[in-house]
């Protein structure tokens, strides 16, 4: 059975939770936000992890301080739509630009990489980031997971102003020097 919105999930772990490092020592994984809000046809995890739940930047900031003080030299942060990071906390005024350019300042550590990123959050102000921040991997994970707009609709998976082919035309056109990597169901 389906859980009822009552029983959804509603933790995230922060900073303050131990860790251990599944990865080899110099990269780790730092999820800076858990469920989803999207209503994809073929994706369970609205169902099991809930609705989207950002960390605060500062959380995630303080957790890469603690990860390089272990030797890490990349993190690469990961949501199930990485690209709506701070929607959930419109009063934090903190979204995806700002926890890059934070993590930035903080120097922590040589590179951040980006992994899940919805097409349809891709905006000029991340591809600046991503190009302009030296500690920012040129680099998009970005799911494009069909290249026909009629079986992304029947998916429930919105491309808003983005087909397949123009988010990839808008990112070359803004920022050429960004590597895409995609998945296709």
């Amino acid at each position: 059975a389906l859980l009822n919105r009552s029983s959804r999930p509603y933790f995230i772990y922060d900073e303050t939770m131990p860790r251990q490092l599944s990865t080899r020592r110099h990269m780790a994984y730092v999820k800076v936000s858990e469920g989803c809000n999207r209503p994809c046809t073929f994706c369970i995890i609205p169902k099991i992890r809930g609705e989207m739940r950002s960390r605060s930047v500062a959380s995630i900031v303080q957790e890469v301080k603690s990860l390089s003080a272990q030797g890490v030299q990349e993190v690469n942060l990961v949501a199930q739509d990485l690209t709506s990071y701070g929607k959930d906390r419109k009063d934090s005024g903190e979204d995806l630009t700002t926890l890059l350019r934070a993590l930035d300042t903080a120097g922590s550590v040589p590179w951040v990489r980006l992994l899940y990123a919805y097409p349809i959050g891709v905006t000029t102000e991340l591809l600046d980031a991503i190009t302009q921040l030296p500690s920012v991997v040129e680099y998009l994970d970005i799911p494009l997971q069909h290249a026909s707009e009629r079986v992304l609709k029947a998916m429930q998976r919105p491309v808003g102003r983005f087909s397949p082919r123009s988010i990839v035309e808008f990112i070359r056109q803004h920022a050429p020097a960004v590597h895409i990597r995609t998945t296709f169901i």
